[in-house]
């Protein structure tokens, strides 16, 4: 019997359980060394970079990717090409009525989804659930809420909402 016949298979997805537990890993991390990594913490950057390789480029492992990510483009309603068609119908229609404003917007987002910008996020806090319930929204004024709702608040009212916040959950749980 050779090594490939004795590998278990999921009967679910037709990969092995190995390929199973990378893909597992590699959609939690993000990456493929790192999944290869986790699950083989002896290997050295190297091997573990030439191994996920290796398992990415697989056939079986690819068309199942492939797959997963078309089930998710379906449940969302909207694959990339339409996502982009729509916002290019949204940028002639702005430029048709002269609203250059939001012809340009559309076509910034445009070349965004198409990754012709690079869109670097950076969140110096982290608001759980927990905060944003206990922030103390009818004690801020109009601009403090305009800057929130515009994602463009400072980071010394993101510190005060915090404290205020983490104030509050502390006081109430006493």
């Amino acid at each position: 019997m050779s090594s490939t016949s004795s590998r278990k298979v999921n009967p679910v997805t037709g990969l092995t359980m190995a390929d199973c537990a990378f893909l597992e890993a590699y959609n939690r991390l993000k990456s493929g060394p790192k999944a290869y990594a986790e699950l083989h913490p002896d290997a050295n950057e190297k091997t573990a970079t030439n191994a996920a390789k290796a398992i990415l480029s697989k056939p079986a492992v690819s068309a199942y990717l492939a797959k997963v990510q078309g089930q998710a483009q379906i449940a969302a309603g909207c694959s990339l090409a339409e996502h982009l068609n729509t916002l290019a119908d949204l940028r002639n229609l702005a430029t048709k009525e002269k609203r250059y404003r939001d012809a340009i917007y559309a076509e910034e987002l445009r070349g965004k989804a198409s990754g012709h910008y690079q869109v670097n996020v950076n969140l110096r806090h982290s608001l759980s659930p927990a905060i944003i319930a206990a922030i103390p929204w009818d004690q801020l004024n109009e601009q403090e809420l305009a800057e929130i709702e515009a994602g463009k608040a400072s980071d010394e009212l993101i510190d005060r909402l915090i404290t205020s916040a983490r104030t509050a959950t502390v006081s109430s749980s006493s």
